[in-house]
Protein backbone atom coordinates (compact mmCIF):
# COMPACT_ATOMS: atom_id res chain seq x y z
CA UNK A 1 0.00 0.00 0.00
CA UNK A 2 1.89 3.16 -0.90
CA UNK A 3 1.94 5.58 1.37
CA UNK A 4 -0.53 8.51 2.19
CA UNK A 5 -0.12 11.27 5.10
CA UNK A 6 -2.20 10.69 7.28
CA UNK A 7 -2.79 6.80 6.82
CA UNK A 8 0.46 5.63 8.67
CA UNK A 9 0.15 2.70 11.31
CA UNK A 10 3.81 3.09 12.66
CA UNK A 11 2.39 -0.35 14.84
CA UNK A 12 2.34 -1.98 11.60
CA UNK A 13 5.53 -0.44 10.31
CA UNK A 14 7.82 -1.18 13.44
CA UNK A 15 5.89 -4.03 14.70
CA UNK A 16 5.62 -3.27 18.31
CA UNK A 17 2.90 -3.47 20.46
CA UNK A 18 3.27 -1.08 23.53
CA UNK A 19 4.36 2.76 24.62
CA UNK A 20 6.67 0.67 27.10
CA UNK A 21 8.38 -0.52 23.71
CA UNK A 22 11.71 1.16 22.75
CA UNK A 23 10.87 0.84 19.12
CA UNK A 24 7.51 2.93 19.47
CA UNK A 25 7.04 6.23 18.14
CA UNK A 26 4.18 7.77 18.01
CA UNK A 27 2.79 9.28 14.24
CA UNK A 28 3.97 12.15 13.78
CA UNK A 29 7.68 11.29 15.05
CA UNK A 30 7.55 8.52 12.75
CA UNK A 31 5.69 10.48 9.90
CA UNK A 32 9.11 12.57 10.67
CA UNK A 33 11.60 10.11 10.88
CA UNK A 34 10.04 9.24 7.29
CA UNK A 35 10.09 12.13 5.22
CA UNK A 36 13.75 12.74 6.46
CA UNK A 37 14.91 9.61 5.36
CA UNK A 38 13.69 9.87 1.96
CA UNK A 39 14.46 13.43 1.78
CA UNK A 40 18.20 12.45 2.37
CA UNK A 41 17.34 9.81 -0.17
CA UNK A 42 16.48 12.03 -2.79
CA UNK A 43 19.54 14.38 -2.70
CA UNK A 44 22.55 12.65 -4.09
CA UNK A 45 25.89 11.86 -2.18
CA UNK A 46 28.51 12.92 -4.39
CA UNK A 47 31.28 10.03 -3.68
CA UNK A 48 34.57 10.87 -5.96
CA UNK A 49 33.12 14.38 -6.68
CA UNK A 50 35.61 16.89 -5.33
CA UNK A 51 34.76 19.95 -7.61
CA UNK A 52 32.58 22.35 -5.42
CA UNK A 53 31.10 23.90 -8.19
CA UNK A 54 29.77 20.50 -9.51
CA UNK A 55 28.07 19.66 -5.77
CA UNK A 56 26.06 22.98 -5.86
CA UNK A 57 25.49 23.13 -9.14
CA UNK A 58 23.55 19.43 -9.39
CA UNK A 59 22.47 19.46 -5.91
CA UNK A 60 24.69 16.80 -4.66
CA UNK A 61 24.27 16.76 -0.83
CA UNK A 62 26.92 19.20 0.99
CA UNK A 63 27.70 20.17 4.79
CA UNK A 64 28.37 23.60 4.74
CA UNK A 65 31.94 24.75 5.26
CA UNK A 66 31.94 27.77 3.88
CA UNK A 67 32.77 29.13 7.53
CA UNK A 68 36.30 28.41 6.29
CA UNK A 69 36.22 31.23 4.38
CA UNK A 70 35.49 33.73 6.84
CA UNK A 71 38.43 32.54 9.18
CA UNK A 72 41.21 32.59 6.15
CA UNK A 73 39.96 36.22 5.93
CA UNK A 74 39.77 36.90 9.92
CA UNK A 75 43.12 35.19 11.18
CA UNK A 76 44.39 35.98 7.38
CA UNK A 77 48.10 35.22 6.56
CA UNK A 78 50.80 34.65 3.80
CA UNK A 79 50.40 31.42 3.62
CA UNK A 80 47.77 29.02 4.96
CA UNK A 81 48.35 24.69 5.27
CA UNK A 82 46.33 23.09 5.28
CA UNK A 83 46.96 18.97 6.57
CA UNK A 84 43.77 16.50 7.37
CA UNK A 85 44.13 12.66 6.52
CA UNK A 86 43.65 11.44 2.77
CA UNK A 87 39.97 11.41 1.85
CA UNK A 88 38.88 14.31 4.35
CA UNK A 89 38.27 17.04 2.05
CA UNK A 90 40.93 18.94 0.98
CA UNK A 91 40.44 19.33 -2.59
CA UNK A 92 37.17 19.98 -2.04
CA UNK A 93 37.65 23.01 0.46
CA UNK A 94 40.11 24.30 -1.94
CA UNK A 95 38.00 24.33 -4.71
CA UNK A 96 35.12 25.86 -2.27
CA UNK A 97 37.96 28.87 -1.93
CA UNK A 98 38.43 28.95 -6.01
CA UNK A 99 35.29 28.92 -6.09
CA UNK A 100 34.58 31.73 -3.61
CA UNK A 101 37.50 34.37 -4.69
CA UNK A 102 37.86 33.63 -8.46
CA UNK A 103 37.04 36.35 -11.29
CA UNK A 104 33.89 35.67 -12.70
CA UNK A 105 32.62 33.43 -10.30
CA UNK A 106 28.86 32.20 -9.99
CA UNK A 107 27.68 33.82 -6.95
CA UNK A 108 24.45 31.48 -6.97
CA UNK A 109 26.54 28.72 -5.47
CA UNK A 110 26.87 30.16 -2.14
CA UNK A 111 23.15 31.05 -1.96
CA UNK A 112 21.81 29.76 1.36
CA UNK A 113 25.27 28.68 2.61
CA UNK A 114 26.81 30.19 5.77
CA UNK A 115 28.97 32.82 4.14
CA UNK A 116 26.20 34.40 1.93
CA UNK A 117 24.94 36.07 5.28
CA UNK A 118 28.26 37.85 5.64
CA UNK A 119 27.28 40.40 2.70
CA UNK A 120 29.99 42.95 3.47
CA UNK A 121 32.93 39.86 3.17
CA UNK A 122 31.17 38.64 0.24
CA UNK A 123 30.84 42.31 -1.39
CA UNK A 124 34.37 42.73 -0.94
CA UNK A 125 36.00 39.50 -1.68
CA UNK A 126 34.11 37.30 -3.78
CA UNK A 127 34.74 37.18 -7.41
CA UNK A 128 37.50 39.64 -7.23
CA UNK A 129 40.50 37.53 -7.85
CA UNK A 130 42.37 35.62 -10.10
CA UNK A 131 42.90 31.93 -8.30
CA UNK A 132 45.56 29.56 -9.33
CA UNK A 133 44.39 26.15 -8.02
CA UNK A 134 46.55 22.78 -8.46
CA UNK A 135 45.67 19.62 -7.34
CA UNK A 136 48.07 17.06 -7.30
CA UNK A 137 45.72 14.16 -7.53
CA UNK A 138 46.08 13.31 -10.49
CA UNK A 139 50.15 13.74 -11.10
CA UNK A 140 50.57 10.04 -11.51
CA UNK A 141 54.15 8.69 -13.02
CA UNK A 142 56.20 6.11 -11.83
CA UNK A 143 59.02 8.40 -13.16
CA UNK A 144 60.19 11.60 -12.02
CA UNK A 145 60.46 13.03 -15.65
CA UNK A 146 56.57 11.86 -16.49
CA UNK A 147 55.44 13.39 -13.13
CA UNK A 148 57.51 16.38 -13.62
CA UNK A 149 55.67 16.62 -17.42
CA UNK A 150 52.69 16.36 -15.85
CA UNK A 151 52.87 19.31 -12.97
CA UNK A 152 54.02 21.36 -16.07
CA UNK A 153 51.15 20.79 -18.27
CA UNK A 154 49.21 21.94 -15.02
CA UNK A 155 50.96 25.02 -15.13
CA UNK A 156 50.48 25.99 -18.27
CA UNK A 157 46.82 25.62 -18.22
CA UNK A 158 46.41 27.30 -14.83
CA UNK A 159 48.62 30.06 -16.85
CA UNK A 160 46.48 30.04 -20.18
CA UNK A 161 43.43 31.12 -17.73
CA UNK A 162 44.82 34.44 -16.74
CA UNK A 163 46.45 35.56 -20.27
CA UNK A 164 45.06 38.55 -20.01
CA UNK A 165 46.64 39.75 -17.64
CA UNK A 166 49.82 39.72 -19.08
CA UNK A 167 48.17 42.74 -21.05
CA UNK A 168 47.05 44.29 -17.44
CA UNK A 169 48.21 47.68 -16.59
CA UNK A 170 47.89 46.23 -12.40
CA UNK A 171 51.13 44.49 -12.92
CA UNK A 172 54.73 45.62 -13.47
CA UNK A 173 56.63 45.14 -16.35
CA UNK A 174 58.82 41.84 -15.15
CA UNK A 175 55.62 40.04 -14.11
CA UNK A 176 53.71 40.77 -17.30
CA UNK A 177 57.33 38.85 -18.30
CA UNK A 178 56.86 36.15 -16.19
CA UNK A 179 53.09 35.90 -17.25
CA UNK A 180 54.15 35.77 -20.64
CA UNK A 181 57.31 32.91 -19.77
CA UNK A 182 54.33 30.74 -18.42
CA UNK A 183 51.98 30.13 -21.25
CA UNK A 184 52.48 27.58 -23.69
Amino acid sequence: MPYERGTLDTKQIINCNSKHNPLYYSYSTADFIFGRIIWQLLKKIPVGIDSFEKIRKYGFYYIDKTRLIEQIMQNWSEVSLFTRPRRFGKTLNMSMLRSFFELGTDKSLFDGLYISKNKELCEEHMGKYPVIFFSLKSVEGLKFENARYRIIEMIGREAQRYEFLAESDKLSENEKLSTRHLLP
